[in-house]
């Protein structure tokens, strides 16, 4: 059984969507800090260290990434995130879903498809298990 089967959907991330090398509205990955992230989705659940920098989990299925000055590096998606990308792309979706909602040809069988500012990671059953918004 896979992750996604086992989480239960997030009632508040179900309104929430990604937009590539931003992340949810109101913060920017590359630019925010920690406290402009908490202003928008809430106090973390838990901080988790990650090397040199640190994890922020949030309510919402979101885990945010900060480096060591505490500016947001990733935003990315857990099981439980019920939301969408601003393409409508959404955890479950299969290859061929994305494709059709992105529109271009973005490639392959690979475990993951690398966009601007966003990363498409795909289950071994070949369903979107996690977005990874970047600094593009």
């Amino acid at each position: 059984t896979s992750e996604l089967a086992k989480a239960p959907a997030d009632p508040a991330s179900k309104a929430l969507v990604l937009i590539a090398v931003q992340g949810p509205a109101g913060f920017t990955v590359g630019k925010s800090k920690r406290e402009d992230v908490d202003k928008v989705l809430g106090e973390p659940l838990e901080y988790l260290p990650a090397g040199d920098n640190h994890n922020a989990a949030y309510r919402g299925g979101l885990t945010c990434n900060f480096d060591p000055n505490g500016v947001l590096n990733t935003v990315f998606t857990r099981a439980s995130f019920a939301g969408s990308t601003k393409e409508g792309l959404r955890h479950g979706m299969t290859r061929d879903e994305v494709q059709k909602k992105l529109g271009k040809i973005q490639g392959g069988v690979g475990p993951s498809w690398l966009l601007p500012g966003l990363v498409v990671k795909f289950a071994a059953t070949g369903v979107v298990q996690r977005f990874v918004v970047t600094k593009g």
